[in-house]
C-alpha cells in the first residue's frame, strides 16, 4: 500500500534487501523525529539561533530518509534562512516553517510505526 505522508525510496536503496538493516534504520528514524523536531520547536521558541540552525541541519539527513517532501522543503528554509539572513532571522518565518513541519509530524510518525511494524 502506498503512503501518502512517507516515501521510503531513499531508505530502501541504503538498506537495500537486509530486513534487519531496515527495521534499525526506521526505528532509528523514528526515534531522531520524535525527539529533534520537537527540540526545533522548542530553540525556536527560545531563539537559540545556532543551536536551530544545528538541529535543522542534523534532520537534513532525517527528512531525507522519511521521504516527507513538505518536512524537507521547510527545513531546507529554515537552514538557508539562518544562514544567510544579513540582519537575523526574520521570527514569522521560521515559525510558519516550524509549524508546517508539527503539523505533518504525527502523521508521519504513524506511517513510520506502520512500516516498522510489517518489518
Amino acid at each position: 500500500m502506498p503512503y501518502r505522508y512517507i516515501d521510503l525510496s531513499y531508505l530502501g536503496i541504503i538498506a537495500g534487501e537486509d530486513a534487519e538493516t531496515r527495521k534499525q534504520l526506521l526505528a532509528l528514524l523514528i526515534e531522531d523525529l520524535e525527539e529533534q523536531l520537537p527540540a526545533l520547536g522548542q530553540l525556536f521558541r527560545q531563539q537559540d539561533w545556532p543551536a536551530l540552525f544545528s538541529v535543522s541541519h542534523h534532520l537534513k539527513s532525517t527528512f531525507a530518509f522519511a521521504g516527507n517532501e513538505g518536512m524537507t522543503s521547510a527545513n531546507r528554509l529554515i537552514e538557508r534562512h539562518l544562514r544567510e539572513a544579513p540582519d537575523g532571522p526574520q521570527q514569522d518565518f521560521i515559525a510558519a516553517q516550524v509549524e508546517a513541519m508539527e503539523s505533518l509530524l504525527p502523521q508521519v510518525l504513524a506511517e513510520l510505526r506502520q512500516e516498522y511494524q510489517k518489518t
